[in-house]
Order: structure tokens, then C-alpha cells, then sequence
């Protein structure tokens, strides 16, 4: 899926936070990071 926070810049956190926790990539993304789980956490990723 395609990142949108180009457009919106709030959308950065909101991206960033869906990848943590459900998994889903964002191409394009400028910093596609976990914000919220242990860096360590073996899941969905």
C-alpha cells in the first residue's frame, strides 16, 4: 500500500503505527519504524 504522508504529515505517526501493530508496509514511507512494540517482538513482521 502506498504511503499518503507526503500529503498528510500526521499520517507519518498513523502509518508508523499501523505497521507496529497489524503489519501492514507502507511503500514509500520516509521512516517505517516500530513506535509502540519491543523491537525484539517476533510477530506478524
Amino acid at each position: 500500500m502506498p504511503t499518503v504522508s507526503g500529503l498528510w504529515k500526521t499520517a507519518n505517526w498513523h502509518e508508523r503505527e499501523t505497521y507496529d501493530l497489524v503489519g501492514i508496509k507502507f511503500d514509500g514511507h520516509p521512516d517505517l519504524r516500530r513506535i509502540l512494540l519491543p523491537s525484539d517482538f517476533d510477530g506478524h513482521h
